[in-house]
């Protein structure tokens, strides 16, 4: 069939068009190819956009649902001094305290009284009652075998004029006293193993002191390290 004057067959479906036509009226294809070549493979693009968008969120939605709701890990334990702790949970906290235990009994807790939210690392700094008794200055008591627990009877978390060595808290293997026996590799740093429990609540509730809060404990290694007080009435071997 010839077409009528003043049209032409669309590229597409032939139906005939006016000869200016840009898209034709019946099945809307571009009358240049190359347009329709660029809306085919661009819904394509589309297609696989949505679909890697899909994957991103579903992947997220499985961390969140295998992620632990509740898991505070200690970083760094300087006492006194600063400690660090991550949240890697799922949920925020509320951290209560740390109890230190060493020797027969001897107890030492650290207030930290802090919300943590999820995904985020807490630096607790020394306050002004601890900077007190923290004698930076002071040289550690040293031994051939590194074993202060001899030291810890004339030993105390607060020290008093009569005391002859303030004991510091650490987190095992922390860096400090790595560092110092790494100088000084003729002796060892006096330390004692010791048992630290760091306590924490879910925030539930409508309160942090609501019922509906549950607690938790967990352990970390510790060790104590002791400075000597210099008092001229102890005899500090080293």
């Amino acid at each position: 069939m010839a077409d009528e004057p003043g049209t032409r067959p669309c590229v597409a479906c032939r139906t005939p068009i006016e000869i200016g036509a840009a898209i034709c009226p019946t099945c809307k294809s571009w009358q240049k190819n190359w347009k329709n070549s660029v809306t085919f493979y661009g819904s394509y693009v589309t297609a696989a956009s949505i679909m890697v968008s899909a994957v991103f969120f579903a992947w997220n939605n499985l961390t969140q649902v295998f992620k632990p709701a509740n898991k505070i890990e200690v970083l760094d334990f300087v006492f006194p001094g600063g400690q660090t702790y991550a949240n890697r949970g799922a949920n925020d906290v509320f951290v209560s305290h740390a109890d230190i235990i060493w020797g027969n009994g001897q107890y030492a807790r650290v207030p930290i009284e802090h919300i943590v939210q999820h995904g985020t690392v807490y630096y607790r700094e020394e306050t002004e009652k601890e900077k007190k008794f923290h004698n930076a200055d002071l040289p550690y008591v040293w031994d051939e075998r590194g074993d202060g627990s001899r030291f810890l009877k004339n030993a105390r978390i607060t020290p008093d004029p009569k005391t002859c060595y303030g004991i510091e808290i650490y987190s095992q293997d922390n860096s400090r006293i790595t560092q110092a026996n790494k100088y000084f590799t003729d002796r060892k740093v006096a330390t004692t193993y010791a048992r630290a429990t760091l306590t924490y609540y879910t925030l539930s509730g409508n309160s942090i002191l609501d019922n509906d809060n549950m607690t938790f404990n967990i352990d970390f290694p510790a060790e104590l390290a002791l400075r000597d007080l210099q008092n001229v009435r102890c005899a500090t071997s080293r």
